[in-house]
């Protein structure tokens, strides 16, 4: 019911005025919290998250699409089934962060080399996320290596095939011990063959794989003798594949190298990138959330309660929509404007990539602010405002 200011008295019009800015104490202290989770998020969380799900269907949906975009009619029966035997129990999520402190920091380091290594660190879980994929497929990757060594054909039960024999293997290529592995490789193959296939293989079919065992060591093997899985999942998808003489079987191996020769130039401008993401993207908006976490925290306790809040307002959305909402939108968006980008963005959105972060928290604490200040704040300063009107209109003081 809509109060009529002119019929009250001045004690009256006193106590009314005291009494809505009371009721401004419990939306103060919502704002409160909102601002503070708001900062929070910002300040410690992922403003960029990108995560990529590999399973069995993603590998074999991917390989159907390479099949298609080479001008097959139909995926190969025989190598579909060994493609979803190799990765029949993956289940890892690779995924690229990056947290606004970490990105500050890289931008105003006076050291070239900490700006590298924040740019070395953002790949650094998918890195490990690889590795683990490469320890799961490599049992399997030997198997079938088996398998076709004997040239009978896949078997009818190939799903139900144990790959144990091989995963000592893994074992010793994880410690390092790769002369031992490949000692021990013969004895695994054999007994893989005898429990699971039923069969003896010969010096010569043992003499074959044991070759082609120690060129999967060699393919994930650095320049330092360091064994990597990750290098042997790169070296199997670019199996048959033609590059050009000195590129790297190893694709993060190539980024890496093209940071650690990157110029003062390129570093620069890279800096100032990072400078502008970082402060106008998310330290800008994180500034005006810890503004209205103090200010409303102070007129909790303040004879007058009202909080601005249009600097949250007005900026509390760019993180959300420099980190999440334009890459989806650029998904979409760039095939249509950009000729010959069709491919690339089918690929990348075949691939599964989900852009997400803590911005995205943010985003609701501001949607929620926008709520209490439109049906909460809104009406309530409306009436200290008539009512204060209507107090200064009769010479009292509010």
């Amino acid at each position: 019911m809509k109060q009529n200011y002119a019929e009250l008295s001045g004690e009256e019009l006193t106590a009314e005025h005291k009494r809505l800015h009371k009721k401004l104490m419990p939306a103060n202290i919502v704002v409160f919290i909102l601002s503070v989770v708001a900062l929070v998020t910002l300040l410690i969380g992922p403003v960029l998250d990108m995560r990529m799900r590999i399973t069995q269907e993603f590998v074999s949906d991917v390989y159907e699409q390479a099949m298609e975009e080479s001008g097959e009619s139909q995926p190969d029966a025989e190598e579909q089934r060994i493609m979803n035997f190799m990765f029949k129990d993956i289940d890892e999520t690779v995924h690229i962060s990056v947290k606004p402190i970490d990105m500050f920091k890289a931008a105003i380091a006076s050291d070239s080399q900490e700006t590298k290594d924040f740019l070395k660190s953002i790949i650094s879980d998918a890195l490990e996320s690889m590795s683990r994929i490469g320890e799961q497929v490599l049992p399997a990757l030997l198997s079938v290596l088996t398998i076709q060594q004997v040239g009978d054909g896949l078997p009818e039960n190939l799903e139900e095939i144990s790959t144990a024999e091989f995963e000592t293997l893994v074992s010793m290529l994880q410690n390092q011990q790769l002369d031992e592995a490949s000692l021990y490789f013969s004895t695994a193959a054999q007994n893989f063959a005898s429990d699971q296939l039923g069969i003896t293989l010969t010096q010569s079919d043992l003499a074959s794989l044991q070759d082609g065992f120690d060129e999967i060591v060699a393919r994930g093997t650095d320049e330092n003798g360091e064994f990597s899985f990750m290098n042997v999942i790169t070296s199997m998808g670019q199996e048959g594949s033609s590059g050009e003489e000195g590129d790297s079987a190893n694709p993060f191996e190539d980024f890496y190298n093209q940071i650690d020769e990157m110029n003062d130039s390129d570093l620069q401008a890279l800096k100032m990138g990072l400078t502008a993401a970082s402060v106008a993207g998310v330290l800008l908006s994180a500034f005006c959330w810890l503004m209205l976490a103090l200010l409303s925290l102070v007129h909790i306790f303040a004879k007058n309660k009202k909080v601005g809040m249009w600097y949250v307002k007005l900026t509390g959305l760019t993180p959300c929509l420099l980190f999440v909402i334009l890459p989806l939108v650029a998904l979409k968006l760039i095939p249509k404007f950009v000729s010959g980008a069709d491919e690339a963005m089918g690929m990348v959105s075949s691939l599964g990539v989900g852009f997400g972060g803590l911005t995205i928290v943010s985003a609701v604490c501001l949607l929620l602010l926008w709520c209490v200040s439109i049906f909460w704040c809104h009406p309530i300063k409306k009436r200290i405002k008539q009512c204060k009107r209507t107090m200064t209109e009769r010479g009292y003081k509010a």
